[in-house]
């Protein structure tokens, strides 16, 4: 028996793929945001792009509120 004997015929995977990956015009057009709370109890808040998770906006404070989220949306989208 020879090696080429265990050799499988593997299946064609170069086939064009029915999805495209979606891609934005402009890489900061979609960002994430999100409370984390701290060891010390204080909530940390941080907005970043999507794509370069470049912190856009942050801040961090005695009470996870809204208030403080928008303050440091209204920040960051002015920054």
């Amino acid at each position: 028996m020879c090696g080429g004997d265990l050799v499988i015929k593997q299946p064609n995977n170069n086939k064009r793929r029915t999805w495209i990956h979606y891609q934005r015009e402009h890489s900061n057009s979609f960002w994430h945001t999100g409370y984390k709370k701290l060891d010390d109890g204080r909530w940390f808040l941080c907005y970043e792009g999507d794509v370069s998770r470049f912190v856009t906006g942050y801040g961090v404070f005695d009470h996870a509120t809204i208030d403080n989220a928008l303050a440091v949306l209204d920040e960051a989208i002015k920054n």
